[in-house]
């Protein structure tokens, strides 16, 4: 377990040391929450809106939150292989996957931690107090972070297909786009049309950004819903990332990838 928390220490603590990036990714998501503040302005002036245009702000910033701190850990997976260096990993007294996951849980905390202080201040800047309360933003930092690495064990298990597909990036492509749709990432699935909410509920999307970004809406009563339904979510990625690892690492002793 010493080995799990002084990788994950070394990603935050990289994270750390590339203020620059840090810095790129605020400004941009500040730069999200100011347009869609406009935007949101603009079609609440013209009475479009069946919430208020404050709470659909709460609820952006909560998942842009979420979706901005996640790392390119598919990448890493995709570079080991293709360069060769999962070879070199594999020598280590350290399971590959777990190295992997722990590194990029330091960068993701890491991540999480600026962006709920930048996306709380841009918050209180553009939206005001939250319409659910504070306790609604305490639970929404529960249910984010819990989103977040769940998030990032599926791309895990994404970039795991690169061992097999040689290219992860399509897969990726077409994971985010379920993010952007079915995840409501910038419109409150609510909105939807009824059947449309039905199909996202049967996916890993509405357990995780929705889920987060619902406490903003709601306040903080959902959670007796979208805990037990991210935790079955939990269930399928930890089976399917235990299978993936280790068909990898079978197939690398043998020599076949």
């Amino acid at each position: 377990m010493d080995k799990y928390l002084s990788t994950m220490y070394y990603g935050l603590r990289q994270e750390w040391l590339s203020p620059a990036s840090t810095v790129g990714r605020i400004g941009f998501y500040a730069l999200i929450i100011f347009i869609f503040s406009c935007l949101w302005a603009a079609v609440g002036g013209e009475g479009g809106l069946a919430i208020r245009k404050e709470t659909i702000l709460w609820y952006l910033i909560i998942t842009e939150g979420v979706l901005l701190s996640l790392p390119q850990i598919h990448v890493a997976f995709e570079e080991d292989y293709r360069y060769g260096d999962v070879h070199t990993h594999m020598l280590r007294p350290i399971s590959y996957l777990g190295m992997r996951i722990s590194y990029f849980l330091g960068v993701l905390l890491f991540r999480l931690i600026s962006n709920g202080v930048a996306g709380a201040f841009l918050g209180f800047l553009f939206a005001g107090s939250p319409e659910h309360g504070v306790e609604a933003l305490l639970g929404a930092v529960v249910m984010g972070g819990l989103a977040a690495v769940l998030l990032l064990l599926f791309q895990a298990i994404l970039g795991l297909s690169a061992f097999w597909l040689h290219d992860a990036t399509p897969l990726y492509w077409v994971w985010q786009k379920g993010n952007f749709v079915l995840g409501g990432l910038m419109v409150p699935l609510i909105l939807y049309p009824e059947w449309l909410q039905w199909v996202a509920l049967g996916t890993p999307f509405y357990a995780t950004l929705y889920s987060s970004g619902r406490l903003a809406l709601e306040g903080v009563g959902v959670l007796r819903i979208t805990l037990p339904l991210i935790a079955v979510w939990y269930v399928i990625a930890f089976v399917l990332l235990k299978t993936a690892g280790r068909r990898v690492e079978a197939h690398l002793l043998e020599g076949e990838l």
